[in-house]
């Protein structure tokens, strides 16, 4: 049965991409659309299978384990590099403002002695 419901799907796929190769306006467009739903809710399908299969072969504790390690660090990394770019920044911008302060009071004097 799963092999049958397997080959119809496949075949609407292919017929779908058949579809969209015609390159008729609304035919084309809704063959398109149609397509790329169905690739999201396959990949949303098959990242749920996957998940189910981690919570049941390990476990909810050690998956959380698994999160906090794992993939949490990547984020608060990339949160980590942020804040210091934005600090160095505003450091430079500020040296950037004070030289031309600087040199904006230096051409100030030199037209106030004209």
């Amino acid at each position: 049965m799963k092999r049958v419901r397997l080959l119809v799907l496949a075949s609407v796929a292919a017929l779908l991409v058949l579809v969209a190769a015609l390159d008729l306006s609304f035919v084309s467009a809704l063959a398109t659309t149609i397509l790329v739903v169905a690739a999201v809710a396959g990949f949303l399908w098959l990242l749920w299978r996957l998940v189910r299969a981690l919570l049941w072969s390990v476990g909810r504790r050690l998956t959380f384990s698994y999160f906090l390690l794992g993939v949490l660090p990547i984020p608060m990394l990339a949160l980590l590099i942020g804040v210091a770019t934005y600090l160095l920044a505003g450091f430079f911008l500020g040296h950037l403002y004070r030289d031309t302060a600087r040199d904006l009071q230096a051409e100030l004097a030199v037209l106030a002695r004209a």
